[in-house]
């Protein structure tokens, strides 16, 4: 008795297949194969909302993942305090913490994942998303590598600049180009 194999011909679903063997003495054995499916390809991050170099991003923006196929959602993770434990991680420090997240994302159809942060994004404040290389898709394959936005969002400014008077001139003045002087808690 031999075993044989399947040769690999692409990622695809496979249907009607069958094998046929024939004897020595021309007898012919024959087996239909159920339908099957081949993904060899790693999953890839397709987009990140916030996307990267956005800016003025509203404070309490929920953050979504989507993927190019359907993900293993057991590996789709989110850490829930201050260490970047989870797979999807949101980071104001390139990673040194991450911002947590209430729970484990919810997912409409295991390629979109949303994520919801604990608390508002701090104002005017630059983000970086990571999507480790750990998450699965369906049958196990992983990403090639970790992905992240290059530059990151940045997080809308929440009021109006404050502004502390420094020196003031003297009133009534002759000086006809009074300086006065003033600080304000925010670039401008």
């Amino acid at each position: 008795a031999d075993n044989g194999s399947l040769a690999y011909s692409g990622d695809g679903t496979y249907s009607n297949c069958s094998i046929h063997v024939t004897d020595r003495a021309g007898n012919v054995g024959s087996i239909n194969i159920p339908e099957y499916r081949v993904d060899v390809v790693p999953p890839t991050v397709v987009r990140f909302s916030p996307a990267d170099n956005v800016t003025s991003v509203a404070r309490d923006s929920n953050i979504i993942i989507e993927f190019s196929e359907v993900m293993d959602t057991t590996t789709v993770t989110a850490n829930t305090g201050s260490s970047c434990s989870g797979t999807i991680q949101v980071s104001s420090d390139d990673f040194v913490s991450c911002i947590a997240m209430t729970a484990g994302p919810s997912s409409p159809d295991n390629i979109t994942f949303i994520f919801d942060p604990a608390s508002d994004f701090a104002e005017t404040t630059t983000y970086k998303i990571r999507v480790a290389s750990t998450v699965e898709d369906v049958v196990g394959n992983t990403m090639v590598s970790n992905d992240e936005t290059p530059h990151g969002f940045e997080s809308a400014d929440a009021g109006a600049p404050v502004i502390t008077q420094l020196t003031m001139f003297l009133s009534p003045t002759n000086d006809t180009a009074p300086s006065y002087s003033f600080r304000v808690n925010e670039s401008v």
